[in-house]
């Protein structure tokens, strides 16, 4: 049997990234006493308890599992405010029990941190930090554009996730503006069968305006990255130029082409001998392409809080083994809001290729068309509705599982959830808030492992001290 080899090329642990982001915090901290008598300063712990039922909670076609799912989740969120700089901390354990499945049971963990200082009235620096723990089978994603993916895990063992992301921007004039962004990307999961991986995420931008009407933004990204399959390593580039021009403040149309180059390193193929010994047999290299784009689109503030964005393009990807794909992109999402309410309906086309996602599903095609509405009342009560239906092609072997079966997935997705907060500012208690949430997924895909369909019911009590 072939099959690429394994190693651990991702080893390290995320928690060194962690650890080096308490020693940047730590540092931070101590250069700021003296700005002190300047700073807002608040404290806030709080305590969520969720009673969840699950009805396929391994998410599989057949031999669905149902459970009962009860959270306990005690928490801080701290922010430090100066007219320099701010700092947002927020961490939460999450002791996670299953009712007739006690194996699932484990402790999560979740941080999230974002800070900025402004160096002088020219540069900002500002730093953020996502670190996860969890089992969860599915999460939402952003992939390449506004387009959000619902990923899908093939087990529950437990992974460890880490992002941390410093950003330095540069404001010179009125509008213009010069980015570096960095990010790296650590997953590691206890299920051997699932791939780590490492990336490295490097964004420039340059956003120039000649005159009040006319100016351009050049986007440009460079990636480097690696799975634990031996020598599976990602080099990509690609830079997208974009001329703006605007008729009015609130109306703008721009055109953009954008050229890029990915590369994956060769897989190494072995076979098992009758003694055991592994024999490597050939090399594998067909997950190579180029890709190029041409998009036109519009931004466009109406009166009466009525925001339009639309744009229409094509790609082409010239791609290794018969891999070549084209289609049209598109966008068009319309927002209206209001004191109370908010409303966006929204349509979305085009490709995907974001490798180091919660999976690595390869290269795809998609569309979407989603609907939302948020309502709240007196601040006490909010009501929130969203649905989407959208449809992906899976056109690159890494998100059919290394089989030779063709992939298409149509994706069903309907969310309800009302919150309401009892109290607020009484005694000891700063708010005491209930969430109660109804969500259906659904994927029907042609890959029968690939098919569930999912119902949730949470119910959710949140006290903040």
């Amino acid at each position: 049997m072939l099959f690429p080899k394994k190693t651990s090329a991702c080893s390290r642990s995320d928690f060194s990234v962690l650890y080096l982001l308490m020693t940047i915090i730590t540092a931070t901290l101590a250069y700021l006493p003296c700005a002190w008598a300047d700073s807002v300063f608040k404290f806030d712990p709080f305590l969520t308890t969720e009673e969840k039922y699950d009805d396929n909670i391994n998410l599989t076609r057949s031999n669905t599992r149902s459970d009962w799912i009860t959270t306990v989740s005690p928490g801080i969120t701290t922010s430090l405010a100066n007219p320099r700089y701010n700092a947002d901390l927020t961490y939460q354990p999450g002791f996670v029990y299953f009712l007739h499945n006690p194996q699932y049971d484990y402790t999560s963990h979740q941080l999230n941190f974002a800070g900025s200082i402004k160096l002088n009235p020219y540069f900002t620096f500002s730093l953020d930090e996502n670190y996860l723990r969890s089992n969860e089978p599915e999460f939402e994603e952003m992939v390449d554009t506004d387009y959000e993916r619902n990923l899908r895990r093939d087990s529950r063992f437990i992974f460890n996730r880490n992002i941390i992301a410093p950003k330095l921007e540069y404001r010179f004039g009125r509008e213009n503006l010069l980015t570096l962004y960095y990010r790296n990307t650590g997953f590691k999961s206890e299920d051997p069968g699932e791939d780590d991986y490492r990336e490295n995420f490097i964004e420039a931008e340059w956003e120039q305006w000649f005159d009040a009407r006319n100016g351009i933004t050049v986007l440009g990204h460079f990636i480097k990255g690696n799975f634990d399959i031996d020598t599976d390593l990602l080099h990509s580039i690609d830079i997208t130029p974009r001329y703006r021009h605007r008729f009015t403040r609130h109306f703008e149309l721009y055109g953009e082409y954008g050229y890029g180059t990915s590369d994956f390193e060769e897989r190494r193929l072995y076979t098992v001998l009758e003694n055991g010994r592994e024999l490597q047999t050939g090399l594998e290299d067909n997950e190579d392409y180029d890709i190029q784009k041409f998009n036109a689109g519009f931004e466009w503030q109406l009166p009466q809080n009525l925001r339009l964005l639309g744009s229409m393009g094509y790609f082409w990807r010239d791609g290794e083994a018969d891999s070549d794909e084209q289609g049209v992109t598109s966008l068009f999402t319309i927002e209206k809001t209001t004191r109370n309410f908010l409303f966006n309906l929204g349509w979305e086309s085009g490709y995907s290729a974001n490798y180091f996602a919660i999976r690595d599903d390869g290269f795809n095609k998609y569309w979407e068309v989603s609907a939302g509405a948020t309502y709240t009342y007196h601040q006490n009560l909010e009501l929130r509705a969203r649905g989407a239906y959208g449809f992906e092609d899976y056109t690159s072997e890494r998100g059919n599982d290394v089989t030779d079966e063709d992939r298409e997935d149509y994706r069903y997705q309907a969310l309800i959830q009302a919150t309401y907060h009892i109290l607020r500012n009484y005694g000891f208690m700063s708010d005491l808030a209930v969430e109660f949430l109804f969500n259906h997924r659904e994927r029907d895909s042609d890959l029968d492992s690939e098919y569930y369909i999912n119902n949730q019911t949470i119910a959710r009590i949140t006290a903040t001290f």
